[in-house]
C-alpha cells in the first residue's frame, strides 16, 4: 500500500474510534440504554480493529478477547462524592480499558503503543473526570474517544 493509502487506513482507523467515543457518550444518556456504550462502543472499537487486522493481513481470532473485556470495562462505575474517590474510580476505569484492549497489542507486539494508551486512557479519565467543566456529554465523548484513540493502531 502507498504511504497515501496508509495514510488513510489510519483516517479511517480514527473515524471508527469516534464512532466508538458517539456510542459510549450516547450509552445511558436521556433514555438510550447503557447497552449501547458496553455493547455497541465496544463491538465498533474491537470490531474495527479486527477488520483492520483482517484487511492487512494481520487477523487473530485471540483479538476478540477484547471484546467481552471492553464490554466490561465500559460497565464500571466512575462516580463518586469525593475526589479522591474520583480519581481512584476514574484510574480504575481508564485502567480497564488498557487492560481489555491488551490482548490486541501484546499479540501484534505494538507494545510503544499500549504503553502510549495506557498514559492517554489515564491522564484523560482522571484529570477530564474530576476538573472538567465540559458538559457531560461532551466530557463522555472526549473520555471515549481518548481512551480508545490508540486500540485501532495497535494493528
Amino acid at each position: 500500500m502507498s504511504e497515501i493509502g496508509l495514510m488513510f487506513f489510519g483516517v479511517f482507523k480514527i473515524i471508527t474510534v469516534l464512532t466508538g467515543a458517539i456510542l459510549y457518550s450516547l450509552g445511558g444518556r436521556d433514555g438510550i440504554s447503557k447497552g449501547v456504550r458496553r455493547f455497541g462502543a465496544s463491538a465498533i472499537i474491537v470490531g474495527g480493529t479486527c477488520y483492520f487486522a483482517f484487511s492487512s493481513g494481520a487477523f487473530n481470532w485471540w483479538y476478540l478477547l477484547s471484546y467481552p473485556l471492553l464490554c466490561t470495562a465500559y460497565s464500571l462505575g466512575y462516580g463518586s462524592d469525593n475526589t479522591l474517590g474520583k480519581v481512584i474510580k476514574r484510574a480504575y476505569c481508564g485502567l480497564a480499558i488498557v487492560v481489555a484492549t491488551s490482548p490486541i497489542a501484546l499479540l501484534t507486539g505494538r507494545i510503544e503503543v499500549l504503553i502510549v494508551q495506557a498514559v492517554v486512557a489515564l491522564t484523560t479519565s482522571i484529570i477530564l473526570g474530576i476538573k472538567s467543566k465540559i458538559p457531560a456529554s461532551q466530557e463522555e465523548l472526549l473520555i471515549g474517544f481518548m481512551t480508545s484513540l490508540c486500540v485501532p493502531f495497535y494493528v
